[in-house]
């Protein structure tokens, strides 16, 4: 070890954040354990990535580098949140019925809408509720929740819209199908 240099004792761990003697440090700390060995089935594509794309703050030089960026976000959210996936699946219980039930071009429109902006809005609260965790160090903040409460409203908000134009696009055509008007 160089001279003048003296090893840090870690004094607590926080996720994303380490306190080393009295500093704060934002960094998450590396791993040294292996990584665990792939399941059967559960082995990843390997694609090919210029390796300036994967750790990159700047601005994007491409138009595919920025299709690249937003396309891992969307997996990246898909594979960790669960309300996420759980609104991909009701879109694609939504596509079936209206392709099902023979749904006209207008209640497409106003389908694809609703279930785009539940989607939109759940992908915007992940990113603010990733920016909250940053900025608040992983530690409980009376304002920090709120702003997480209320991008989780913003999401049930767009939800309980969608659920109205869905009930608007099917219900008559459940009512025609069943006999029950």
């Amino acid at each position: 070890m160089p001279s003048g240099i003296q090893p840090a004792v870690i004094s607590s761990y926080h996720g994303h954040s380490c306190q080393i003697e009295g500093w704060v440090i934002n960094q998450p700390l590396r791993d040294t354990s292996p990584p665990p060995a792939p399941t059967p089935g559960s082995e990843r594509k390997l694609i090919a990535i210029p390796g300036s794309w994967r750790r990159k703050a700047e601005r994007t030089a491409s138009l595919l580098e920025s299709f690249f960026h937003a396309f891992r976000g969307f997996m990246h959210a898909f594979e960790t949140e669960r309300n996420l996936r759980i609104h991909v699946v009701v879109a694609a219980v939504v596509a079936i019925t209206a392709f099902l039930l023979g749904v006209d071009t207008t209640g497409w429109a106003m389908l694809t809408l609703a279930v785009g902006i539940v989607i939109f809005a759940e992908l915007v609260n992940t990113a603010l509720e990733r920016l909250v965790d940053i900025a608040s160090n992983n530690e409980f903040h009376r304002i920090a929740r709120d702003a997480k409460d209320t991008a989780a409203a913003a999401v049930l908000c767009s939800a309980v819209v969608a659920a109205i134009i869905g009930g608007l696009v099917f219900v008559p055509r459940f009512i025609t199908i069943f006999h029950l008007g």
